[in-house]
């Protein structure tokens, strides 16, 4: 269907890849998305594992795309229809934060 995105898709590209645009979607997924606690687990694990982001014009939003891209990761090889869900999720918030 249309604007639904699938795991692994090129259409997974339309996620905005500046680090200041997935930090504000970070923000705004932990405020209305239901994260799992495993989930968090893994955005806090994603934000920390950052080192040398002193170089970076906002390293605090940096580390946030960081744990973005790992939670996806981490659906991708662990639960493909969690990771079509956020995905999905993330496609129709876009605009929010841009």
């Amino acid at each position: 269907s249309p604007g639904v995105t699938q795991c692994g898709s090129s259409a997974t590209s339309d996620v905005y890849t500046g680090q200041e645009h997935q930090s504000r979607l970070l923000a705004l997924m932990k405020e209305e998305y239901p994260l799992t606690s495993k989930e968090q687990q893994v955005l806090s694990r994603g934000r920390n594992s950052v080192s040398g982001a002193g170089d970076r014009d906002d390293p605090a939003a940096y580390q946030d795309a960081t744990a973005l891209e790992a939670v996806v990761g981490f659906l991708y090889i662990t639960d493909s229809k969690r990771c079509e869900e956020m995905l999905n999720w993330i496609h129709n918030n876009l605009e929010r934060v841009s």
